[in-house]
């Protein structure tokens, strides 16, 4: 995988409106998020999952360890995608649009539980 690409990708929607259910630059939500930035980062086979779905798919892989930038965050009910695994930080499509954060730090995202997933391919 890619994780260069995939993290310079996923920056590259930075202040992209949030929008349920959205698909594009115009508004997206974070299962599309993720999923647009895995086809346009060289993964155009990667199945489409929501957060409920990416544990039962076979295309992703669930993390026992430290994750690696380009890897996958879920939280309940939110997903996004890792861009600095040093200093924990993800980016995601949030209600305020798409934005980093530290999923360890932050007052809101270091309270939630989380898992790590990686895309495994088709």
């Amino acid at each position: 995988m890619a994780n260069y690409e995939i993290t310079e990708v996923a920056r590259s929607w930075k202040h992209t409106p949030y929008k349920y259910g959205g698909d594009s630059n115009d508004g997206i939500d974070c299962s599309h998020f993720v999923w647009e930035v895995l086809k346009a980062s060289g993964h155009p086979s990667a199945p489409y999952v929501t957060t409920s779905a990416i544990r039962y798919s076979y295309a992703y892989a669930g993390l026992s360890g430290l994750p690696s930038n380009g890897d996958i965050i879920l939280f309940d009910g939110h997903m996004g995608i890792v861009i600095d695994a040093t200093n924990q930080i993800f980016i995601g499509a949030q209600s305020g649009g798409v934005d980093a954060a530290s999923y360890s730090r932050s007052s809101y995202w270091g309270k939630q539980k989380h898992d790590f997933y990686r895309y495994v391919g088709p």
